[in-house]
């Protein structure tokens, strides 16, 4: 229920704000607040796409490492019994 109160509130304000620049400004000042907007929310989400790109990047680097620590760990057990086989041990 808060969210839904700050969210219409917040369209509230930006409607006044919006009103406000068309009385002060005029049509073209209005134009220009809203490009800034866009130009910012463009902002917003490139800096999210490389948050999210960056934390790709890293989760597959981990993937990896794994992946690599699990087949040496692999190959070096099927090292050992082979060993043990041809020292007749096993």
């Amino acid at each position: 229920m808060e969210k839904f109160i700050a969210l219409k509130q917040a369209e509230d304000l930006e409607h006044n704000l919006k009103q406000i620049i068309r009385a002060t400004r005029g049509e073209s000042g209005l134009r220009q607040f809203m490009a800034l907007r866009q130009e910012e929310k463009k902002v917003v989400e490139r800096e999210a796409y490389e948050i999210r790109k960056r934390k790709a990047f890293i989760r597959e680097c981990i993937t990896v490492f794994i992946g690599a620590i699990v087949f040496c760990l692999g190959l070096g057990g099927m090292l050992y019994i082979a060993w043990l086989f041809s020292e007749g041990k096993l």
